[in-house]
């Protein structure tokens, strides 16, 4: 019985460790298993949250790159412009050189800035997707384990074989567990991750004291303390992550681009403006004589350049009102003044030192006293001993303005000085930044550090960034993360600066655009006595037929050398008013002139219908000088001719009518009979031939109609030029062409049909826009068509309408430019003469002003040649010159 219960005590044992062995081995397998999960959770997280690193760096860069395609898009489209400016928005010539001297100025200005901003985008966001591609490729990377690592995460079964034997038979609810595991409160567990000690692996015991600190009650789990790789899961304020640092570092390598890029935009959007100016101005005031417009406009342009620098730039009071005046005044004036004082910004560049003021993300403070006390403990390491109000800094762009003025509005008030401890280490630790406060004493929350501007202004090279606590302050090289790097993230510039080569190219390009505004604005006044105001001329009408350049000053030339020439032509003789009675309805308006070969009948046209008047010469009195307008018996003789309608041709039906020419059959007994109407019509494609009705009394000629079958020709266009849209404008017929259908014809039989011969030819002369003068005839083998035969004279303007008449001995008059009567023959082009007509007053016998002559046409002794004046349609007869009347009168 002894021996059973000793076997039963033994049996109980036995079972009891067994029990408690098989217990703790269980719990030993879950918690190597637990273990196992978190570590591969504590990957995920690591993931995680390198992945929203990833993110940041994408989106921080992404910024500048979003912002440098809009840059772009705006800066092409407006170098667009200013292209189109130089090629299309030429001026006049005759417009005043200092007026040609600012509008092209503005324009290559504008060229220049916006050539310089496109270019300087296109380089910022090139080297901001170099740097993220770097960033991400290099230095931002997911944790990936190593093998050490993977092989620390596995337990062997066989482990537990080698625990002490306490931990092995280690009795329930008995024995002194870890504090942390009862949750008792602990200083060291729970600490911050991360530590600069080294560990070979995640979470392997590294040393016996390791051991000691171990968090499990296995002593196989190090502390938190202990173990290397948890980078990603510390508590950090996220501006003194590395991946922070690092943006900010590559950023140094295109922020100034960037800066740049912007002020280049804004400073040619502003010279375009003004080129608008000068252009409406040269266009509204110079050539079309309209001032008020031309000024409207440049206000508007003005207001539009003031609006977009108080948009793009941020200026105290006094810049601002210089700006405006600066625009206003004229880019004559020599710019001046600078900010004395530069609001800090992340990335900071003064203008004294011809920097730029780049304000991405900066504006007033706001403190937050629940963050900054719920992260006081994790961030001792950052912000060491620091005044108690210090707080946390939320950044808004749009309180800056409002910030500034409240610091500005303190006469008395000066910012302190930043301040650094003595310390022994470089961490960063020991700052004092007081200057975000004011000191203790104060209530300012945020405020500019003079430190920092009088840093910079002793700064002119270098491509360090600034943040809004100070040149120093959060710098990387002085405080430094765990696996900080210490190299910058360069991008293959060498030794050459990021932050110093977009301003150097900016300075130069503004100095020398500065010194070419000063130099070509008053040179002039030193060369040209006539000053500013010299070569002030309106323009009242085109100066030529050419549409290029050289056409109209080669025209300007020719005219020019024409005027010098017509002031020593000889007077055309004669100039007698004709007391021209025009047909009553209101819509008249001669546009063609014609007359018999006797010049006793004057045919004239408007643009549906042909008039015929017989010239009269009649006695008139002169009014009286009693009282009342008596006539005291004074009388005068004057020419008379009264117009009547003439029958209807049918030829010319429904087409406007171009020109018309009077061909007589016959002129016996001092009279013209059997006379035909020859009429240009359908644009100068068409000659048709119309009846007349010249003999007494005319008035009863409105009553017939030109009978049947009179013939029409049609004039060819493939002679004439097609790349300057030349046409037929002008005919003009020999009356010699007009034969008989019968040898013996009496008064008021039927004449012949009128025939430009094949082989004579000369019987048709025709002008066109392009101021040739050519001889037609009919074609070979079809009558119908009319071609040139020959060219007879090249005339330098345009051959108007009614401005040819050919008389019976194959003499052309001509008008030449409504200011002189050129006579030349017809068949070899030889010149008979040329006399000038009268232009004003001093030189016609009535009171006709400005006088525009445009049609002629010849007959007998006379020439009858008809203008407009402020009087109206004016028609005078000349006296044939005596080199012309003794041929004319030789007609066979």
């Amino acid at each position: 019985m002894q021996i059973g219960y000793v076997g039963g005590a033994v049996a109980g044992a036995a079972a009891g460790v067994q029990a408690l062995f098989d217990y703790n081995q269980k719990n030993f397998k879950y918690d190597r298993e637990m273990r196992q999960k978190t570590e591969f959770k504590t990957r995920e997280w690591r993931n995680a949250q390198c992945d929203l690193w990833r993110d940041d760096i994408r989106e921080i860069i992404g910024l500048t790159e979003r912002k440098m395609d809009s840059y772009l898009v705006v800066g092409t489209l407006q170098l667009g412009m200013t292209v189109v400016l130089f090629c299309e928005g030429r001026l006049e010539p005759g417009t005043p050189p200092w007026l040609l001297h600012m509008y092209m100025m503005t324009i290559g200005g504008s060229f220049m800035y916006l050539l310089m901003a496109v270019w300087l985008a296109m380089h910022a966001s090139i080297v901001a997707q170099c740097s993220e591609v770097r960033l991400l490729t290099q230095f931002v990377r997911r944790p990936v384990p190593t093998w050490e690592e993977l092989q620390d995460m596995r337990t062997f079964a066989q482990t537990y074989e080698h625990l002490d034997a306490g931990q092995v038979m280690r009795v329930p609810f008995t024995g002194r567990a870890k504090p942390d595991s009862r949750g008792e409160a602990s200083t060291n567990f729970g600490a911050p991750f991360g530590s600069a000690k080294p560990s070979p692996t995640v979470g392997a015991l590294p040393s016996s004291k390791a051991a000691e600190r171990a968090i499990d009650p296995w002593s196989k789990e190090a502390h938190a303390e202990d173990r290397q790789g948890l980078y990603e899961l510390q508590r950090i304020p996220i501006e003194r992550r590395r991946h922070i640092y690092l943006a900010r570092r590559a950023a140094a390598q295109y922020q100034a681009f960037d800066a740049f890029t912007r002020t280049a935009l804004s400073c040619g959007t502003h010279q375009m403006l003004g080129a608008v100016a000068y252009y409406c101005i040269g266009y509204c005031s110079i050539q079309d004589g309209a001032p008020w417009p031309a000024f409207c406009v440049s206000a508007v342009m003005v207001s539009a350049s003031v609006a977009i620098a108080t948009l793009d730039f941020s200026m105290t009071r006094r810049e601002q009102v210089l700006a405006r005046v600066l625009l206003v005044t004229g880019p004559w004036l020599k710019l001046s003044g600078y900010a004395d004082t530069g609001t800090e910004a992340p990335y900071l560049f003064q203008p004294d030192t011809g920097e730029v003021l780049h304000l991405p993300q900066v504006g007033g403070a706001a403190s937050s006293k629940a963050q900054a006390d719920d992260e006081s403990a994790q961030s001792d390491d950052f912000w060491g001993e620091q005044p108690s109000d210090v707080r946390s800094i939320s950044m808004m762009e749009q309180d800056l303005e409002a910030f500034m003025e409240r610091c500005r509005e303190e006469p008395g008030w000066r910012p302190n000085l930043r301040k650094r401890r003595e310390a022994g280490t470089t961490d960063g630790a020991n700052q004092v930044m007081e200057f975000l406060t004011g000191g203790s004493d104060s209530d300012k929350e945020f405020c500019e550090d003079p430190a920092v501007v009088g840093e910079i202004k002793q700064r002119r090279v270098g491509m360090e960034s600034y943040c809004p606590l100070g040149r120093r302050s959060l710098h990387p090289e002085c405080s430094k993360l765990h696996g900080e790097p210490d190299e910058d993230v360069v991008m293959g510039y060498g030794d050459l600066k990021p932050g110093v080569v977009p301003w150097q190219i900016f300075r130069q390009a503004t100095v020398v655009l500065a010194l070419l505004w000063v130099l070509a604005s008053w040179l002039p006044l030193f060369l040209d006595k006539g000053g500013l105001l010299r070569g002030v001329n309106l323009l009242p009408r085109e100066m030529g037929v050419g549409g290029d350049l050289e056409d109209e000053v080669q025209n300007q030339e020719i005219r020019q050398k024409q005027k010098e020439h017509l002031a020593k032509l000889d007077m055309l003789p004669g100039g007698e008013l004709v007391n021209a009675i025009w047909p009553s309805h209101s819509g008249f308006e001669p546009r063609a002139l014609s007359c018999d070969p006797l010049g006793k009948r004057i045919v004239v046209a408007d643009d549906f219908g042909i008039y015929a008047a017989e010239l009269r010469t009649e006695t008139v009195e002169l009014p009286g000088k009693l009282r009342g307008g008596a006539s005291d018996g004074r009388t005068k003789t004057q020419l008379t001719a009264t117009f009547f309608h003439q029958p209807h041709c049918k030829a010319i039906e429904g087409h406007g009518l171009q020109d018309v020419s009077v061909a007589c059959a016959d002129q016996a007994n001092g009279e013209s009979h059997h006379c035909r109407a020859l009429v240009l019509h359908e644009e100068g494609r068409t000659l048709s031939e119309c009846d007349l009705k010249l003999q007494s009394p005319l008035h009863d000629a409105a009553k017939d109609e030109s009978p049947a079958g009179l013939p029409s020709w049609d004039v060819t266009t493939t002679w004439l030029r097609s790349d300057d849209s030349e046409y037929v404008d002008s005919a003009a017929v020999n009356s010699n062409c007009l034969t008989h259908q019968s040898p013996h014809l009496e008064v008021g039989a039927s004449a012949g049909e009128f025939r430009p011969q094949v082989m004579d030819g000369g019987c048709v002369v025709a002008g066109t826009s392009m101021g040739r003068i050519v001889k037609m005839r009919t074609h070979y083998f079809n009558h119908s068509q009319l071609v040139p035969e020959s060219a007879v004279r090249n005339w330098e303007c345009p051959i108007s309408q009614g401005a040819l008449h050919v008389l019976n001995t194959g003499i052309v008059l001509g008008l030449h430019d409504g200011t002189a009567v050129r006579a030349f023959d017809s068949e070899s082009g030889a010149s008979m003469g040329d006399w000038r007509l009268p232009s004003d007053a001093k030189d016609l016998p009535e009171d006709d002003n400005q006088i525009r002559w445009s049609h002629l046409c010849g007959g007998g002794e006379s020439i009858f040649i008809l203008g407009r004046s402020t009087l109206g349609a004016r028609l005078y007869r000349f006296s044939m010159p005596r080199s012309v009347q003794a041929l004319h009168l030789r007609t066979p």
